[in-house]
């Protein structure tokens, strides 16, 4: 019996260990705010009906996929088509943006709190990094500017 136990809590134990062997890590560069502003649409943004998709320049990941557009008033739009888009708020802080928001799953009546870093590698990437499901990640973004 306690051989069982033993191998049924390794066996948990073992399974909970994140594979990162796949994961794309990079080294990211400290940069000061003026580094992101080509990034940032210079104008505000209070509802979704602001966003213009035709002219304002965004971030994307189409393998994901996201999509994120940053507004100088520390909001953004974001779109990630297999859950959903609403607005959040970004911070700057040591060389980093800082994206967040609660999104609600109306279907289920969940709220999730979503938290993603943009920063740029010494490849000079844009590169977005946060956590989903499937543990963390980290991905090139595209500027998709209009």
């Amino acid at each position: 019996m306690p051989r069982m136990v033993f191998f049924t809590f390794l066996l948990l134990f073992t399974s909970c260990i994140e594979n990162t062997g796949n994961q794309q890590n990079s080294t990211r560069q400290i940069l000061p705010i003026t580094s992101f502003e080509h990034l940032i649409n210079q104008k505000d943004l209070l509802k979704k009906e602001d966003v213009n998709f035709n002219a304002d320049h965004s971030l994307l990941n189409q393998d994901y996929p996201m999509e994120f557009w940053l507004y100088q008033n520390n909001k953004y739009f974001y779109d990630l088509p297999n859950l959903g888009e609403g607005i959040g708020d970004w911070s700057f802080e040591n060389g980093i943006l800082k994206l967040e928001n609660g999104h609600h799953i109306k279907a289920i009546d969940l709220t999730i709190d979503m938290q993603y870093s943009i920063y740029y590698s010494l490849e000079n990437e844009a590169r977005i990094e946060f956590s989903d499901r499937f543990g963390m990640k980290n991905i090139e973004l595209e500027l998709q500017a209009k």
